[in-house]
């Protein structure tokens, strides 16, 4: 009983210390000490004979956690008696909203939260790219009901425990040497704090690293006035809460002269992001988070662009967990925050395992957790994993293809693989949920224009009407072995190149 009592407390989140005789009590009694030198978010839960449960923990969260621990080891002979210590490898996890394409909606962010709240995560990033009053209007302030829609948010996200981190942009046309454009940032930001908001961010992603000849004249260098900005916004905004720093160089692993500017202009206690070697990282081993540390010598949060899809191509979603993060990330790190993509619901699969690795990096089952997130978001059946499996990220490893099966023509293999995609299809667009089939509703068809090309090259019947349905679909798999067959035997091409990987084996 004690085996499944502790694979059921494990379901989700496994305990860094369960230690047990396997005795049952039944609990009459529940008390909390508040215990500043266990890590934040953390508890220690103990059950006793008599039936007291201890809790001891930093703060509400972890008091939270400690009673959800309480419930797992609970089972039909009583509850457990038990000594369980667990925290988070991040003090801080959490999403941010910093995608290019349409920002979600205020409803979506509202689930965004709730979404935070179950998954043990504890930050939001306000950051959508391409809400014009976060990048290109940043000097703009927000009209009376875009104010109302935030401060609705914040308070979802105090109700719920979520930090509420507002983010800027203005990196684009900021005037560094203009009094008047400080101001206006300030005001910006200062517009927010009235709603309750004490952390902020100020990022410098993606811009252009030029000063104007005006700003020139000022600053030595770009990331000096992308500094000086910063510890404006620092020392200002100091009396509500902490700011988090994105410089431009923002995706490297080698020490730059950009980075040597922060590193000699940037206020020690501003945190600084970083997104590991490359925009979206395949990879980030220790070394590289050691060359990070190194470069920047301030307090590091990781942005992990997964399961962002706003680079080449656009046409995937990544339903995979996360992988290829050296299990010594948190030590490098404060926090770390995930980049969903437009298709909230589709994320919600990586995220679901993000937040079981951010969690417990060192016990992170990659496999374990892509399985719990499909059976939470879809469904146990067979056909719901091979569906999901269609869709696993090829970002950060490669999986078996349909490759070698075309080039032996291995006709009844590829037989009855198609047959069980086209039912895969089938089953999980009449039952998923009809936010995930508005989502997928391009992937449903080109999957099933996929089998009907499969059937229509056994028969020797026109292909031409099928291959043009199949181009219309916004989003396809990222195996293309049917196509490459297609384009050897007939020379009609629509494969879709994969996105360049970056791994230093492969530079050499």
């Amino acid at each position: 009983m004690a085996n499944r009592l502790e694979e059921n407390a494990a379901r989700h989140w496994r305990f860094r210390e369960l230690i047990t005789r396997n005795n049952y009590t039944t609990v009459v009694e529940r008390c909390v000490c508040k215990d500043d030198r266990i890590p934040e978010d953390g508890f220690r839960l103990c059950v006793t004979a008599s039936g007291r449960a201890e809790i001891s923990c930093s703060n509400a969260r972890g008091e939270r956690y400690a009673d959800e621990a309480l419930a797992r080891l609970t089972g039909k002979e009583g509850t457990l008696v038990a000594e369980v210590e667990d925290h988070p490898s991040f003090a801080l996890r959490g999403i941010i909203e910093g995608f290019y394409g349409e920002p979600y909606a205020w409803e979506k962010r509202h689930d965004v939260i709730d979404f935070l709240y179950r998954h043990r995560m504890n930050a939001y990033f306000y950051a959508p790219k391409d809400d014009a009053y976060h990048r290109d209007l940043w000097r703009e302030p927000y009209p009376q009901t875009w104010l109302d829609q935030i401060a609705a948010l914040v308070r979802c996200a105090r109700d719920k425990e979520i930090g509420f981190y507002y983010c800027l942009s203005p990196g684009k046309d900021f005037r560094f040497s203009a009094e008047e454009d400080y101001d206006l940032l300030l005001k910006k930001y200062e517009q927010v704090a009235a709603l309750g908001v004490d952390r902020f961010a100020v990022l410098f992603d993606d811009i252009c690293a030029e000063l104007s000849p005006q700003d020139a004249r000022q600053f030595s260098c770009a990331a000096q006035a992308h500094c000086h900005v910063a510890n404006i916004l620092n020392a200002k905004l100091r009396h509500t809460g902490s700011l988090i720093f994105c410089p431009t160089d923002y995706a490297q692993n080698t020490d730059t002269p950009y980075r040597r500017a922060v590193r000699k202009y940037l206020d020690r206690d501003i945190c600084v992001i970083w997104t590991g070697y490359n925009c979206v990282a395949e990879a980030i081993p220790e070394r590289d988070c050691i060359a990070a540390r190194k470069a920047f010598r301030r307090p590091l949060v990781l942005w992990d662009n997964y399961p962002v899809n706003d680079f080449q191509p656009k046409s995937r979603i990544y339903l995979d967990a996360v992988c290829n993060r050296t299990r010594t990330i948190a030590a490098y790190h404060t926090g770390c925050i995930a980049n969903p993509s437009a298709l909230w619901e589709s994320s919600k699969f990586a995220l679901s395992a993000m937040a079981e690795w951010m969690w417990n990096v060192e016990m992170y089952d990659e496999e374990g957790a892509y399985r719990r997130a499909v059976r939470e978001h879809l469904g146990v059946a067979e056909e719901d994993y091979f569906f999901a499996g269609l869709n696993r990220s090829t970002v950060m490893r490669t999986y078996p293809s349909l490759k070698a099966a075309f080039e032996r023509e291995d006709w009844a293999y590829l037989d009855g693989w198609y047959v069980q995609a086209e039912r895969a299809v089938l089953r999980v667009r009449a039952h998923c949920r009809k936010e995930l089939s508005l989502e997928w509703r391009d992937l449903f068809n080109y999957v099933l224009e996929e089998c009907r090309l499969y059937r229509a090259l056994r028969s020797g019947a026109e292909i031409d009407g099928i291959l043009s349905a199949m181009c219309s679909c916004a989003y396809r798999r990222a195996d293309q072995s049917i196509l490459e067959y297609v384009k050897e035997r007939t020379g009609r091409d629509i494969t879709v190149p994969e996105r360049e990987v970056f791994w230093d084996t492969e530079r050499r």
